[in-house]
């Protein structure tokens, strides 16, 4: 009986730590992106005089991160698409290829992303390599 619940013991200690065990050692490195409106280039905003954000100025970012780490999360926060631009519809479908390319993991969708409704949204969503998420 005493072997039986030494046994039993080990079983149940390492059925608890051997999951965990083999991500001791890794490193996951999250890079996110908000509020881009579209920006493809790095654009000038009121409160800086230094270039900041748009998708390609992301795109090198996370590319230099894949360089050197062992796993990189690229996520979104929302409001990807333009609010008030000329050809909208078209700079938010570039804005998603551009994305795909990019390898973002997910995509939350924020409230200016819901605006040329959900058909819009769907006939992207079977040909990214990500999901749209989204909570409250």
């Amino acid at each position: 009986m005493k072997h039986f619940c030494i046994s039993f013991f080990l079983l149940i200690a390492l059925s608890v730590m051997l999951p965990f065990s083999c991500f001791a050692n890794k490193t996951v490195t999250v890079l996110y992106s908000g509020d881009i409106f579209g920006n493809i280039v790095p654009t000038t905003f009121c409160y800086s005089n230094k270039n900041m954000g748009g998708l390609a100025r992301i795109a090198t970012l996370a590319e230099e991160a894949r360089e050197t780490e062992e796993e990189v999360l690229l996520l979104d926060s929302g409001n990807m698409f333009p609010v008030y631009a000329v050809g909208p519809k078209l700079i938010a479908e570039f804005g998603l290829k551009a994305m795909n390319e990019m390898e973002y993991t997910a995509m939350n969708l924020g409230w200016n992303d819901l605006g040329f409704g959900t058909r819009f949204l769907e006939n992207f969503s079977g040909s990214l390599g990500f999901p749209f998420i989204t909570s409250n």
